[in-house]
C-alpha cells in the first residue's frame, strides 16, 4: 500500500514528467527537470489537492481484502 507522500509524489509525476529530474536555475526554461523551488511548489499544491479533496473521501482496506 502507498503512503501519502508517495501518492503526491505520483500526482506530481502525473503533472510533470520531469519533477525528478534537477534543473539549475541558470539552464534555459525548455530544459527539463525543475528545480528544488519549483518542485517544492508544484509538491505543496499536490498535497494541498490531495489533504482537501481526496483524503476526506479515502477508506483503508486490510491487506487481506485483496487476497
Amino acid at each position: 500500500m502507498k503512503t501519502c507522500e508517495q501518492i503526491i509524489t505520483d500526482m506530481c509525476l502525473t503533472v510533470r514528467h520531469d519533477f525528478e529530474l534537477d534543473r539549475h536555475p541558470d539552464d534555459a526554461a525548455f530544459v527539463a527537470g525543475m528545480t528544488g523551488s519549483e518542485r517544492r511548489a508544484l509538491w505543496n499544491q499536490m498535497s494541498q489537492i490531495f489533504y482537501n479533496n481526496i483524503w476526506p473521501h479515502m477508506t483503508f482496506r486490510d491487506e487481506d481484502d485483496w487476497k
